[in-house]
């Protein structure tokens, strides 16, 4: 389970989106043929607009779990083990010791990793989406990032990509800025 969870991190969006791809493919994909075995007819999973957000959610959410989760685990271990028994010795169930000790334990970290996902909202993973993206999703799927490339590299508007790309970080260095200064105001906890 955990390379199932950890692996995904360490490998490039062209490894991911080919196994995906292998996998939801009509033509002999696993998934495909399970659902044809209870009787229902093959689903065009990357060429359909219905599954394309599902499609995008679940593989960044399963390519980035490993790594948060490591994040996540490492903080939970650096909790003093005596807060545990504290809270054992005053009654608290299972529930209460991950409500009163290890939520307040690892709020620092998520306070951070908060902070620093939040440059990366006006970014949505050109990789990923450039991959994906096909001729029946292209009205959905393209984003700004995609635009950017599209622009600069297949239209050779280099000025107006650049343009564009420096308007897109300077969004994403005002929501680091803002949330950065609402976390040290609200948590005492910030970047710097």
């Amino acid at each position: 389970m955990q390379t199932l969870s950890y692996l995904p991190y360490f490998v490039s969006w062209i490894v991911v989106v080919t196994l995906m791809q292998r996998l939801l493919t009509p033509y002999g994909g696993p998934v495909n043929d399970l659902l044809a075995s209870f009787g229902m007819e093959p689903i065009r999973f990357l060429n359909n607009t219905t599954w394309f957000y599902q499609i995008i959610v679940g593989s960044e959410v399963w390519k980035n779990i490993g790594w948060n989760s490591i994040i996540y685990m490492a903080a939970i271990a650096g909790i003093d083990q005596q807060l545990y028994e504290a809270a054992k010795i005053d009654g608290a169930n299972r529930f209460r010791q991950i409500w009163h000790v290890t939520i307040p334990g690892i709020r620092n970290v998520a306070v951070i990793l908060f902070i620093l996902a939040t440059g990366s909202l006006m970014s949505a993973g050109y990789e990923q989406l450039l991959l994906l993206n096909g001729p029946a999703t292209a009205s959905i799927g393209s984003v700004l990032d995609v635009h950017v490339i599209n622009s600069g590299i297949r239209e050779g508007r280099l000025s107006y990509a650049a343009a564009v790309g420096l308007f897109q970080s300077v969004i994403a260095l005002i929501l680091i800025l803002t949330v950065n200064r609402i976390a040290r105001k609200v948590s005492d906890v910030s970047l710097f």
